[in-house]
C-alpha cells in the first residue's frame, strides 16, 4: 500500500483542485457576459453547468432539504428591502440565506418570464433600487458568488480531510509505529494524538441512537480555522482492526447508520496484518487499509477481498 498512498494523495489533491477549477471556469465564463437582454439565458446555462457536477448537486440538495421555503414564503418576501431583508433572512445564518437563495432563483426560473430579468427580482442587493443601480452585476457577486464560494470551500475542506487521514495511514506504515497492535482502544488514543497535533477539533466515542461512534470531527468555527470542516461541517471516523471479512461487513453496516443519522460523510479506518482490498465501498464514504504486520510487501499473505 506504500507505493501507492502517496500517488493517491496527490490524485485527491489534483482531482479536487481540477473540481474547483472547473466551477472557476464556468463563472468566469458567466461574468464574461455582459448582455441585459440575454442575462436570463446566460444564468441559466451557468447553473445547469455547475449543478451537473455531482458534489455541488450534492451541497444544493442538502441546503435546500436542512432549510426548506416554500413559494408563499418566497413570493410574500419578494418586494423586501434591502434592511428588512437583512432582518428576516441574513439574520438567520449565513446557511439559511445561501438556502433562501437558492430556492428563490429556483422559484423565479420556475416563473418562465424570459422578459423580467433575474436581477430585477433581487432588489435587496441594491440598496439604490429606485435608481436601478448595477444589479446585473450585483446578481452575480452578492448573490450568485457567495454560493460558489460555500460550495469551494466545503468541497475543499472535505478533500483535506480525506488527505489527512490517508496521510496518518501512510505514517503508521512508513515508520512502523503500530506493527503488532491489536487493542482498538490503544489505536485509537493514537488517531487522536494525530488529530490533535494537526489542529482538528473532535470527539471520542460519541453517543448516537445507533450506539457509539469512534471518532466525530466538529461542525464549528474551529474546524474551519483548522481546514478539518467536511461536509454539513459533520465527519465520523470508524476504527476496527481485522479480524474477518464478516466483522468488517458489519462495521461498514454501523458507519452508514451513523452517517445517515447526522447527515455526515465517514471514513472505515482498517488496520490489518494482511493486503486488505475493498469492493463497492457506499458513496460519501471512504475505507482505507493500513498495514501493522512485520512481513514486507513480497512476503505478506494473500490480498483479501472485501465487498460492501
Amino acid at each position: 500500500m506504500n507505493k501507492n498512498l502517496s500517488s493517491t494523495n496527490t490524485n485527491t489533491k489534483m482531482i479536487a483542485r481540477n473540481e474547483i477549477d472547473t466551477i472557476e471556469t464556468f463563472f468566469e465564463q458567466y461574468c464574461s457576459y455582459q448582455s441585459d437582454i440575454m442575462f436570463n439565458y446566460h444564468t441559466d446555462r451557468f447553473f445547469d453547468n455547475i449543478l451537473s457536477l455531482g458534489f455541488v448537486k450534492d451541497v444544493v440538495d442538502t441546503l435546500m432539504i436542512k432549510y426548506p421555503i416554500d413559494e408563499k414564503e418566497l413570493a410574500c418576501r419578494q418586494c423586501l428591502e434591502w434592511f428588512s431583508f437583512y432582518k428576516e433572512i441574513i439574520s438567520q445564518g449565513h446557511e439559511y440565506y445561501l438556502s433562501y437563495c437558492i430556492h428563490y432563483f429556483q422559484y423565479l426560473r420556475n416563473k418562465d418570464n424570459p422578459f423580467q430579468p433575474y436581477f430585477d427580482e433581487i432588489i435587496w442587493t441594491d440598496k439604490s433600487a429606485t435608481e436601478n443601480g448595477d444589479r446585473p452585476t450585483l446578481f452575480k457577486t452578492d448573490f450568485v458568488r457567495p454560493m460558489i464560494d460555500y460550495i469551494i470551500n466545503l468541497y475543499s475542506a472535505e478533500n483535506h480531510i480525506i488527505f489527512n487521514i490517508k496521510r496518518y495511514s501512510e505514517r503508521v506504515e512508513r515508520f512502523r509505529e503500530l506493527v503488532g497492535m491489536n487493542d482498538e482502544k490503544e489505536i485509537q488514543k493514537h488517531f487522536a494524538k494525530y488529530l490533535f497535533d494537526t489542529g482538528c477539533n473532535f470527539y471520542r466515542e460519541s453517543n448516537t441512537n445507533n450506539g457509539q461512534l469512534d471518532f466525530y470531527i466538529e461542525s464549528l468555527d474551529g474546524a474551519m480555522r483548522s481546514s478539518w470542516q467536511c461536509q454539513e461541517g459533520q465527519y465520523i471516523v470508524e476504527i476496527k482492526v481485522f479480524n474477518d471479512i464478516v466483522q468488517i461487513q458489519k462495521g461498514m453496516s454501523q458507519l452508514i447508520a451513523y452517517t445517515n443519522q447526522i447527515n455526515a460523510h465517514g471514513c472505515l479506518l482498517v488496520f490489518t496484518d494482511k493486503e486488505l482490498i475493498f469492493h463497492n465501498v457506499p458513496e460519501g464514504i471512504i475505507a482505507i487499509s493500513t498495514y501493522i504486520g512485520d512481513k514486507t510487501p513480497s512476503k505478506r499473505d494473500k490480498v483479501v477481498s472485501i465487498e460492501f
